[in-house]
């Protein structure tokens, strides 16, 4: 058996012992976790999961700061609508090397840089943070394709590195 052979049929192996975590997670728009924890510690701690990857963050979004300088605007000053967050941030990183691999498989994926992580705390559940990504759309990839299965692996075990620090 050639050596291209036996790494092929390892990256398969671990493509279906993973796609029992994977699958459940790829199924959703999204994969979210939640800790008791301080907002802040959650995010510097997603935020050095990143960096401790090699990746560099982007951009932080500062949504839930956006949604309450935007409400009365949007919704209007006589409302009895309540703030629903505490706290809502994102991170928005690539990967050069998860980039590489999708877009030379269709150029359409490019779609899936940047990637997006994301905490938040809501009014209703204080000190309950939500940890989450955004599951990149690889539009018609095979699902069982090792490559797709390996990115969606790569995002949920950051959420779940954080998580079972707490």
């Amino acid at each position: 058996m050639s050596f291209s052979m036996t790494i092929t049929r390892f990256v398969l192996f671990l493509a279906i012992i993973m796609s029992g975590s994977t699958l459940s997670a790829l199924s959703q728009a999204r994969y979210t976790m939640t800790v008791e924890a301080e907002f802040d510690d959650v995010f510097f701690d997603l935020k050095e999961q990143i960096i401790g990857k090699g990746l560099v963050v982007e951009h932080i979004g500062h949504v839930g700061k956006m949604l309450e300088r935007t409400s009365v605007a949007v919704i209007g000053s006589n409302n009895n609508h309540t703030k629903t967050y505490k706290f809502a941030k994102y991170l928005q990183f690539c990967s050069a090397t998860l980039t590489h691999h999708a877009t030379g498989k269709d150029a359409a994926n490019l779609s899936i840089c940047p990637f997006v992580l994301y905490a938040y705390e809501t009014t209703r559940q204080p000190g309950k943070v939500t940890v989450g990504y955004r599951n990149p759309d690889f539009g018609d990839m095979d699902q069982s394709d090792p490559f797709f299965t390996r990115t969606h692996a790569f995002l949920k075990q950051l959420v779940d590195d954080i998580v079972a620090d707490y």
